[in-house]
């Protein structure tokens, strides 16, 4: 089955024309971006059909970003042959079962504004949802990671976890 855009826009190109012609326009160091994206696309779009789950453009975002990472890494232990020295490692300890993990960060940056973030995980590491955003107000480091695990727990909060 080939889908067309033309009902989207003034264009008529099938979605596989529409595909080779962005790896042929990409920069070449951006087509594997461009393509966990799209995976990661086409995975929600499978979650909101056959499982009814809607998945929010952060989690998407933040799952294909992390699918290219992993297969990076995996490239870069393949070509030096060695184990790749990690600056911080790579350990996650799930929580118990039943229970959801939370971890959070947050960033003070120019023009007093704060960046947070966050993610929730099962037991099995299954990303429940995520967020990323960026806030106006001046704040010290600590009260700024405070406000991301607060954001966080809302989030836990609204999806009766």
């Amino acid at each position: 089955m080939d889908i067309s855009f033309s009902a989207v826009a003034n264009i008529d190109v099938s979605l596989s024309d529409w595909v080779i012609n962005m790896f042929e326009t990409l920069p070449s160091e951006s087509h594997g971006l461009f393509a966990t994206m799209l995976w990661s696309a086409w995975f929600a779009r499978n979650q909101y059909y056959f499982e009814d789950r809607k998945l929010e453009v952060p989690f998407v975002h933040v799952m294909g970003q992390s699918l290219l990472d992993e297969f990076n890494r995996a490239q870069m232990r393949g070509q030096l042959g060695k184990r790749v020295q990690r600056v911080v490692p790579e350990v996650w300890i799930p929580p118990k079962p039943g229970f959801v993990k939370l971890n959070t960060d947050a960033t003070l940056l120019q023009g007093n504004d704060v960046g947070m973030g966050g993610i929730a995980r099962d037991e099995n590491g299954l990303v429940l949802w995520c967020f990323a955003e960026r806030e106006r107000g001046q704040t010290d480091a600590d009260t700024a990671e405070a406000l991301a695990a607060l954001k966080g727990m809302k989030l836990a909060l609204e999806r009766n976890v």
